[in-house]
């Protein structure tokens, strides 16, 4: 239904009054355009009311919309020959609209869009396929205008508008256009954001403000896929401003929330989500946001991106590397990311805070400062609890033993730098390997273990080359060492040979390689104050001799000085230990 009621002249011409429209269907408007559009009829009704002015004077259309109200209800829009629609709104509603033809200004003091669906996908030679609901028909070739012609330049219009609410509205996007099609479907966006834009005279200059986007129950999926490779709880940003007049991007806060993926590495070695995520595959919006950054660049006003803080929080992941078998698996907990200051000016360093849990055991945190081109680094690590025993399939790929436990803490400074001169790198700390026990895979004896071993003062740089430790501590170690009758040693036989090696020959029947001349080769620099061992125990065994024996060794302390590389150092040694009940060892000595 239509309604009018105001005045009206034809002398002058001139009208003002309000006028109305309800219930209008879309698919009316669609017959007299469905030749040109690759549109099924589509559903939806339009409600709209205004206040107007009109008048005609001095050969100049004067018109002014005001208190103007749009209302557009159930609408449906579905590709001709589809089943799946494009676009599916419960409600797109504006009030408090104004309009002003002399002065060519839109004001749109609120747009709320709400309850749907948006459907998008880029085929195979990166077409949008938006891109392709207006029919395109031939065109004849029309004459560009001369250099010299006289075009006027019209006024730009300007347009402004308060807030825009997008609410719970979901989105499904597909691109066919990488080598492995990918595919993203968000379960609700919302937006709400600020806006003004001249157009119509020169660059388009718009602004968008006080930007804030939420996007709910997110996944990334392989395109026809049924599993999703990464998902996430919230992808939000707060706080945003995009100029693209002066092509600035500014965020104040972005993040995600919760969700999880999954990094599996296959027995043939390769890893789907790294394939899948590969920088080298450049769908159609990668290449579009590659070729922009380009033309601005090359037009001498690069674009500008700042994102003040980022942060990852919950995000779950469970790395497996099948390439053993019984596969090796841990899984990643709670992990936690905080970035500040990304930008694309190339000086401003980036901070960085990470932290995770280890679900078998463990955690890690990291903390430090990185340049945005990776030429330098200062980080702090900590690692505190972190289980091996996961780590048991590698040990059996190259051993006969079984990794029973063990645990790894370190706290370390590790500053990276790279120079003309090659790279730079200096790790400084302490690291602690406890609770270490491997079995012999086929007896289930013990082959070593301790209680633990610490390593203070680690120093180690590239550039100049150097290790250095004051201190390692082994604390309760133990061992079981067996010469065989044809005087090969257990210590030898737990690695396993390769297929087709020679089997293992005694010592005696060896062929020893030549020693290298010290001259030939430059030593890595390392030196170990002191390695200081307290109440070990050693099984030993040598079957070997005429009379076979073993016994043990307990209270095995001692220590060893002056580890070192440099072979004008003398290193010095001395242990001590009881032989079964009655008997003492001493070792003392220097090398």
């Amino acid at each position: 239904s239509v309604n009018w009621q105001g005045e009206i002249s034809l002398h002058p011409i001139f009208s003002q009054g309000e006028l109305s429209m309800a219930g209008f269907k879309l698919a009316t408007a669609w017959k007299f355009a469905q030749d040109e559009l690759r549109l099924a009829e589509p559903a939806g009704e339009m409600d709209f009311s205004t206040r107007y002015r009109f008048d005609y004077q001095e050969n100049t259309a004067r018109l002014v919309l005001e208190d103007a109200k749009l209302a557009l209800k159930g609408l449906s829009l579905t590709e001709k020959d589809k089943n799946t629609p494009l676009l599916t709104l419960e409600a797109i509603e504006s009030d408090g609209m104004r309009f002003d033809l002399q002065a060519r200004k839109l004001v749109v003091p609120n747009i709320v869009v709400r309850n749907g669906r948006i459907a998008a996908s880029v085929d195979e030679g990166g077409v949008l396929n938006w891109q392709n609901l207006i029919v395109h028909g031939e065109t004849g070739d029309v004459s560009a205008p001369s250099p010299d012609a006289s075009v006027p330049v019209s006024q730009p219009l300007i347009v402004r508008v308060g807030a825009v609410k997008v609410e719970n509205v979901a989105v499904d996007y597909s691109d066919h256009s990488r080598i492995i099609p990918l595919a993203l479907a968000v379960g609700q966006l919302n937006v709400l954001l600020n806006a003004s834009a001249e157009v119509g005279s020169g660059p388009v200059k718009a602004v968008v403000d006080d930007l804030d986007v939420a996007l709910n129950r997110v996944s990334f999926s392989e395109a026809g896929g049924d599993t999703p490779l990464l998902s996430l709880d919230t992808i939000f940003l707060n706080n945003g401003r995009i100029d693209i007049g002066n092509r600035e991007i500014t965020i104040a806060l972005a993040g995600t929330t919760g969700g999880g993926t999954g990094v599996v590495r296959d027995k043939d070695g390769r890893i789907r989500l790294i394939e899948m995520l590969d920088p080298g595959d450049k769908g159609k919006l990668k290449r579009e946001i590659v070729e922009t950054g380009a033309k601005a660049q090359a037009e001498g006003k690069p674009w500008s991106f700042r994102l003040d803080s980022f942060e990852m929080n919950g995000f779950n992941t469970s790395l497996q590397d099948h390439t053993l078998v019984p596969a090796i698996v841990y899984d990643i907990k709670d992990i936690r990311v905080l970035l500040k200051n990304l930008t694309n000016d190339g000086k401003t360093p980036i901070d960085f805070e990470t932290e995770l849990k280890i679900g078998q055991g463990g955690n890690v945190s990291a903390s430090g400062q990185a340049s945005q081109i990776g030429d330098h680094a200062d980080a702090r690590i900590k690692v505190v609890g972190l289980n091996l025993k996961p780590l048991h399939p590698a040990v059996g790929k190259f051993t006969l033993l079984t990794l029973e436990s063990g645990d790894v803490s370190a706290a370390v400074r590790v500053k990276y730098r790279s120079t003309k001169s090659g790279p730079r790198l200096n790790a400084d700390g302490s690291v602690n390997l406890d609770h270490l026990m491997l079995n012999e895979a086929d007896t289930g004896e013990r082959f070593l273990e301790w209680k633990k071993l610490a390593v203070n003062g680690l120093m180690f740089g590239l550039s100049p080359d150097r290790l250095h430790i004051e201190e390692v501590r082994l604390l309760e170690p133990g061992a079981k060492i067996v010469v065989f009758k044809d005087r090969s040693v257990n210590l030898a036989r737990v690695v396993k040979q390769p297929d087709g090696a020679n089997v293992e020959l005694p010592p005696s029947q060896e062929k020893m390689p030549a020693a290298a001349s010290g001259k030939d080769q430059k030593l890595f620099p390392v030196n170990i104050e002191g390695v200081r061992v307290e109440k070990g125990v050693v099984d030993f065994a040598d079957f070997s001799l005429v009379l076979p024996f073993a016994t043990r060794v307990t209270d095995f302390n001692g220590s060893v000085t002056g580890i070192s590389s440099d072979p004008s150092r003398r290193t010095a040694l001395k242990f001590e230990g009881k032989v079964d009940e009655y008997g003492h060892t001493t070792v003392e000595g220097g090398l």
